[in-house]
């Protein structure tokens, strides 16, 4: 055991940022804005509590609020410990799964499936579904009738 401490404390020492070359899971304790604040699922592996950490969902034009208490994997960029991004998150059988709210955005067209490829409306774009037609007036919640 006492050979186990001093060849860890040895790897330590050489390769400072060893620790940090891996997925840690968080869990997250609310956000603030785009950022989560988490916290470590194990004690036991001395990783800090973190702040305002930003999410890199892998996949451009989405964005998440996640729901307080869902785990997620966290990695250092570079293995630099000021740089914790979240990368991954819950799966479909885990608690949390589920977002608050989730955000797609792009500049021309979002495809959800096998559904046909629906274009995007912008603030006084003109719109129309079957027979209503109108204006984007305010986000994408409301629309004036014309």
């Amino acid at each position: 055991m006492r050979a186990t401490r001093a060849l860890v404390a040895l790897i330590r020492e050489v390769f400072p940022r060893y620790a940090f070359g891996f997925l840690y899971r968080y869990r997250v304790v609310d956000m603030v804005g785009t950022r989560c604040r988490l916290q470590a699922v194990s004690d036991s592996l001395g990783l800090p509590h973190l702040m305002h950490v930003s999410v890199l969902p892998g996949v451009a034009g989405a964005a998440a609020v996640l729901t307080p208490g869902t785990v997620v994997l966290v990695a250092f960029i570079e293995g630099d410990p000021a740089q914790p991004v979240v990368t991954h998150f819950a799966a479909e059988d885990a608690a949390g799964w589920v977002p608050v709210s989730l955000a797609f955005d792009a500049t021309t067209t979002i495809t959800l499936g096998s559904i046909l490829p629906l274009p995007v409306a912008r603030m006084t774009d003109p719109v129309q579904c079957g027979p209503f037609s109108g204006t984007i007036v305010s986000g994408s919640t409301k629309v004036r009738a014309s």
